[in-house]
């Protein structure tokens, strides 16, 4: 999906985008990077990417990390829309992710963040960078000679280490979470598709979607003259 969605709106939007979340490593072309820059293919430092990870953390707003208190506080600039950002906050959020953290449900309750986690090709780095309305914390594991290791990936080294910080922040679990934009609404969707329910889907859900951005079309996958499922149809 992530692939499809680069293709549908080109890459050369995507980097630009990036580009204004100031991951500054970014310096080749888009047709170099090519639709594989959706699951990631291009390098980052730790601080650049918590830093874009932070303008989701600000619901929408970047902000240029400053590493000293004293210097004066840049402007904020607008990329993305509260309720855009507070979808991706839902969608990396929530009980089952934190069980990729925790391992089961019995641990000690973590407060409430989203997180991302990556694994580099080959083995070489395991990253995540998660967050909530207070903080983001940005993890890598690696060698510091490049070497490889099956323990480098992101869910199972790096994640863990968010979760700790995390539950360290807030002992008792309680930590704040973002309120739903006014623009945040609830619908009903086909469980299969992610589209807004037709008379012909069979198993139906409940998500969220942004008001007069969202697609508003019927479920496609799902027709009158054929309730069986179509993958085609989504494209």
């Amino acid at each position: 999906p992530a692939v499809q969605l680069v293709r549908e709106l080109a890459p050369e939007a995507v980097l630009a985008v990036l580009k204004s979340l100031g991951l500054s490593t970014l310096d080749r072309s888009a047709r170099e990077y090519g639709l594989s820059i959706a699951v990631g293919t291009c390098e980052v430092t730790l601080l650049d990417l918590a830093a874009a990870y932070a303008c989701l953390a600000r619901e929408g707003l970047f902000l240029p990390p400053r590493l000293e208190t004293q210097e004066p506080p840049p402007v904020p600039r607008r990329i993305f829309s509260a309720a855009a950002a507070y979808l991706v906050a839902e969608i990396l959020s929530g009980d089952e992710r934190a069980l990729l953290v925790s391992g089961h449900a019995a641990e000690t309750r973590l407060p409430r963040f989203a997180f991302k986690t990556g694994t580099s090709n080959g083995l070489k780095d395991a990253w995540a960078i998660a967050w909530n309305p207070d903080y983001v914390v940005g993890i890598w594991f690696g060698n510091p000679d490049g070497r490889p290791s099956p323990a480098l990936v992101g869910g199972e080294a790096a994640a863990p280490v968010a979760g700790e910080i995390f539950r360290r922040l807030s002992p008792g679990g309680d930590g704040r979470w973002y309120r739903k934009p006014a623009n945040g609404v609830e619908r009903e969707v086909c469980a299969r598709s992610g589209q807004p329910a037709g008379s012909d889907c069979p198993v139906r859900a409940t998500d969220l979607a942004i008001a007069g951005v969202s697609p508003s079309y019927p479920c496609r996958v799902h027709r009158p003259v054929d309730a069986e499922c179509q993958p085609a149809a989504f494209f």
